[in-house]
């Protein structure tokens, strides 16, 4: 209004990160609180609903900022500093993308494979076993682009196929069950460490054999 005496005013304007706009406050409080989870994370693909340990709504403030850069009413100043943290994206779904493959990648270092159980979800919630399903629909229909093939391509034993990646799952099992043993004579009940029935995937590549419907590359592999 018009009240505040000059002297007043530069003592405010001294104080760290004074702002007169009550708005503009709350953006560089959002702004920070990225910056904080880039810095701790590598990355700003801050899902929907997270909230950060001072309890800021850090999801639902990005999600505000993409709305507004849709409308074209966000700023290139606030443009150009969003996008300068690691990782950014205005694309929500480009970048639930990047955290599926990141996840991906992870599970594969920790297990040596991505045969991921369709019910999978890592401990950030983030559901693993029906993206990657996802991704193998999206290949079989074509919409998958060829970056994104070579990428999960590259991912630990990655397997378009969901039962060729069953049998290679049985095949490690197997191998496994013979370093320990020293012989791959499974009882018929024998269930591993991880709930895989081997005793009975075992069965079923005999029977496949005697049937004369097993290949001749996981003859050898047997």
């Amino acid at each position: 209004s018009g009240a505040l005496s000059t002297e007043r005013k530069v003592r405010l304007e001294a104080l760290p990160k004074w702002s007169w706009d009550l708005l503009d406050e709350r953006w560089e409080q959002g702004l920070a609180s990225a910056i904080e989870f880039g810095r701790r994370n590598g990355h700003t693909r801050v899902p929907q609903r997270y909230r950060a340990a001072d309890g800021y709504g850090l999801g639902q403030w990005i999600s505000h900022r993409r709305k507004e850069y849709r409308a074209g009413s966000l700023p290139a100043d606030r443009i150009a500093r969003l996008e300068s943290l690691p990782g950014w994206s205005w694309n929500q779904l480009d970048e639930r993308w990047e955290s599926g493959i990141v996840a991906a990648r992870e599970f594969g270092r920790i297990n040596g494979h991505t045969r991921v159980p369709g019910d999978h979800i890592t401990a950030e919630g983030f559901r693993l076993g029906q993206w990657i399903c996802n991704q193998r629909t999206a290949f079989r229909s074509g919409a998958l682009s060829t970056e994104r093939k070579v990428r999960l391509e590259a991912l630990p034993r990655w397997s378009w196929a969901v039962l060729a990646g069953q049998w290679e799952h049985g095949l490690d099992e197997a191998r496994e069950f013979g370093r320990m043993h020293g012989h791959t004579c499974v009882p018929g009940d024998h269930i591993t460490g991880e709930s895989f029935r081997l005793g009975k995937w075992v069965r079923r590549q005999r029977s496949t054999y005697r049937a004369g419907k097993l290949s001749a590359d996981r003859v050898a592999r047997l």
